[in-house]
């Protein structure tokens, strides 16, 4: 007689929890499963017992069991990815349906630029499924790696390893993360990197992606990318000469191959010029987010490409102004996309959007100019939950 549907489930988690149980991670990176202590690290090249699974009391979400503190030289990026992977999988196990319908974000991978190193990561999951993540970087040689290690310890004493019940960290989320500027979107995850680049300057992304769980058009989802870009030049951080100079943002919301259909409607801000500061809105129908920006002395250029949707922005900045070329400055943009809801609920990777930035500093006498290059993250997500809820 086969198996009723309740007895698969708990077949199906019985044997994730053994595989959890016996499988030893290759991973440079280190599951925090202990009382918290402020920091972690990582022991890299070590192999990382994971006793996910051991526990067979019913779900109780344990921030504990969803944490993951690294920082080291001999970090690797595509052993944190997979080991980021394994652990939402666990989740979604021992969550079930204690979570409500929603985006889980899956990030695909990172992109870093050869001169360029991954120093620190932290990560976690919250109650409800929506993800915070950090990044530090230094150069390649290593330079500036004592100060990107300052400004990871500082984001991961952020961290509340404390228990939880599913309510208590979720409730009004994005009303105490954005205010006023809340109004209907639900957050999938938010990525904060910090790049480090002794003598030139250091510089800052943060991404947060949402979805409108509010919407109810049966036929589509929208999503939304918010990204913030500060760059602080080497005369305000290291006390010599070099300025900021430009900086490139870009929203890519077609960068994979995707079933469906999908188009990106709007992205913001528009063109502007000479230190005004200006307000961005984002909106349909149902959700809108609302911020304001300061545009820097010279110009932020919309290059945004509607047929190819991708967001695109170019700053072009005076190095000379006081404000804006010799002391930090920050810039928020956002981008909109729709896509066909039968293949985003599917239960499969849906390729999201790519985000990539990189600042240029300048000296003027001798004019010299230095780029890292372009970095950035690709997201992807996974529905969980009924294909729609009326």
């Amino acid at each position: 007689m086969p198996d009723s549907a309740s007895g698969l489930k708990k077949r199906g988690k019985e044997e994730m929890n053994a595989k959890l149980r016996t499988a030893k991670l290759g991973i440079a990176v280190l599951l925090v499963m202990c009382t918290f202590t402020g920091m972690a690290v990582a022991n890299t090249g070590d192999a990382v017992e994971s006793d996910l699974g051991n526990n067979e009391t019913p779900y109780e979400y344990n921030a504990e069991n969803f944490i993951i503190l690294t920082k080291g030289k001999s970090l690797c990026a595509e052993n944190i990815v997979e080991q980021r992977k394994a652990l939402i999988d666990t989740f979604l196990v021992h969550s079930g349906d204690k979570i409500p319908s929603r985006y889980v974000s899956v990030t695909e991978d990172f992109k870093i630029s050869n001169d360029t190193k991954l120093v620190a990561y932290g990560f976690k999951i919250l109650p409800d499924g929506e993800i915070k993540e950090y990044r530090g970087y230094c150069s390649k040689d290593l330079e500036g790696y004592g100060d990107a290690i300052s400004k990871a310890n500082k984001w991961f004493s952020t961290i509340d390893t404390e228990p939880a019940t599913l309510n208590q960290e979720t409730s009004n989320v994005c009303e105490v993360l954005l205010g006023n500027d809340w109004h209907g979107w639900s957050r999938i995850n938010t990525c904060t990197d910090d790049y480090t680049y002794s003598p030139y300057g250091n510089y800052n992304t943060t991404t947060e992606w949402f979805w409108d769980a509010g919407e109810t058009n049966s036929e589509k989802d929208y999503f939304m990318l918010r990204s913030k870009f500060s760059m602080m030049p080497g005369h305000q951080q290291y006390n010599n000469y070099w300025l900021n100079y430009y900086g490139y943002i870009t929203h890519n919301w077609n960068y994979c191959d995707y079933p469906g259909t999908r188009e990106m409607f709007d992205a913001v801000p528009y063109d502007g010029r000479g230190k005004t500061t200006i307000s961005v809105t984002l909106s349909r129908k149902t959700v809108f987010s609302m911020w304001s920006i300061i545009i820097p002395d010279y110009s932020m250029n919309d290059k945004s490409d509607y047929i190819q949707d991708k967001g695109k922005w170019e700053i072009n900045i005076n190095p000379l102004s006081e404000n804006c070329g010799g002391s930090n400055f920050t810039v928020w943009t956002g981008s909109f996309m729709h896509c066909s809801q039968d293949e985003a609920r599917s239960g499969e990777r849906l390729g999201l959007t790519c985000f990539e930035a990189k600042p240029m500093w300048v000296q003027i006498d001798p004019f010299n100019a230095y780029t890292p290059g372009f970095h950035g993250n690709s997201n992807c997500v996974r529905w969980t939950g009924s294909e729609y809820d009326e």
